[in-house]
């Protein structure tokens, strides 16, 4: 059934569109075969309804529900667009009847059938125009209603508008004996607006410039990339935390190892910078120059930053190496070895082995976040956004290497 009503709803798709697209033509005898053809559309569809009527007698279609609600609706369209389709046909014919009998073609009875079309036709329009004159009259008969209406009411609200106006006299009155002294109470309650305001001004400007600071230091925009803080490189032993803080050095470098040892005053070291309010990083040592036993390194540096990972150093873990280990080439394989640790990753070089094998080659150190560059020439490192650390020359108490950060 359900292929049965698919065709129905073709067929019916057919038919309205035939009927939708019927208008009188220049020509009858077109006119007849179009009329001819939706008749015929129209005769298939009734078959067709028949048809599938007969099928829903059985019980096992009776009883899909969907199916026969679709078929339901169908029928509905069908009805209302037969309905259209004799209309618009009485429509026409009669159209070209009313053409036939001006040209003088039409005699006898199926003149005399035309000229009394025409004379329906005019009554209806007449009674159309009857009507909607009426409807005119009603319309205006309401309007005037409306008007009296409007006019009793703009009596009474000019009568409340004049007990109003005495009403506000007497307010006026009242209101300049009330005016001096609401003066003063103005007076002060502005003054506190102003200040508040004034300070809302102040605090939003001032975190709209820390804001603006902070930005320009992390994306290193001119002067702001120039600012650079000082510290110390510290190879273990004993130091003196508020010595280091009292001569203005902000951050340390504290070595964590080398080889496969790792120092045991890491974490006391740690600790007094922490209370000294001293920003530190660590950095591991790797002296092996194949790639297999460097890597028993690289497992102990790991131990040892996954140790202070939750202290949240401010900068990285660093790798160096001795100034002849052939891994410092490897890019890939140092890459590997950052990899490994469970902090941000950086190298320190080097000012000309970071220019030869690590400034250029960005895609094969992609787990590399910084570089500590052992120049003394500010020169060399300033606009490179890479380098966060490089030496500065001197010594701090003729022992600790002087450090510059930015």
């Amino acid at each position: 059934m359900n292929q049965d009503l698919k065709e129905l709803k073709k067929l019916l798709d057919r038919f309205k569109n035939a009927v939708d697209g019927l208008k009188p033509s220049e020509n009858l005898v077109q006119s007849e075969d179009e009329i001819t053809k939706i008749e015929q559309s129209l005769n298939d569809l009734d078959e067709k309804i028949a048809d599938i009527e007969s099928q829903t007698e059985d019980e096992e279609y009776s009883s899909q529900r969907p199916l026969m609600d679709k078929f339901s609706e169908l029928k509905n369209d069908f009805e209302i667009c037969k309905k259209n389709f004799y209309k618009k046909k009485d429509e026409v014919m009669t159209a070209h009847n009313q053409e036939r009998l001006m040209r003088g073609e039409l005699h006898g009875v199926e003149k005399k059938k035309a000229e009394r079309d025409m004379a329906l036709d005019q009554v209806k329009q007449v009674d159309e125009q009857g009507l909607i004159v009426n409807s005119i009259g009603e319309n205006l008969k309401g309007a005037g209603a409306n008007l009296t209406n409007i006019n009793s009411g703009l009596k009474e609200q000019r009568e409340q508008i004049e007990r109003v106006g005495e009403k506000v006299v007497n307010m006026d009155t009242n209101i300049k004996k009330t005016g001096q002294l609401m003066g003063g109470i103005e007076r002060r309650v502005f003054c506190r607006k102003f200040i508040v305001w004034l300070g809302i001004i102040v605090l939003t400007l001032a975190n709209i410039i820390m804001i603006f600071l902070i930005l320009a230091k992390g994306f290193g925009w001119a002067p702001f990339n120039d600012i650079s803080y000082n510290g110390i490189d510290i190879q273990q032993g004993d130091i003196n935390f508020a010595d280091v803080k009292s001569n203005n050095y902000s951050f340390v470098m504290i070595k964590a190892g080398e080889n496969t040892e790792s120092f045991a005053k890491l974490n006391d070291s740690l600790e007094a910078a922490k209370n000294n309010d001293i920003s530190a990083g660590i950095y591991w040592l790797i002296k092996n120059t194949e790639k297999e036993l460097a890597k028993e390194e690289v497992s102990k540096a790991k131990e040892i930053a996954t140790g202070v990972k939750d202290k949240k150093l401010k900068f990285s873990f660093y790798f160096t190496f001795e100034p002849t280990n052939e891994l410092i080439s490897k890019n890939e394989t140092i890459s590997e070895f950052c990899k490994e640790i469970p902090i941000d990753c950086g190298l320190s070089l080097s000012y000309d082995n970071y220019t030869d094998y690590y400034k250029n080659y960005p895609g094969e150190l992609q787990n590399i976040k910084n570089y500590w560059i052992n120049t003394n020439n500010e020169n060399d490192v300033k606009n490179d956004k890479k380098v966060k650390i490089w030496n500065v020359e001197g010594q701090y108490n003729n022992k600790y290497n002087k450090l510059k950060y930015k």
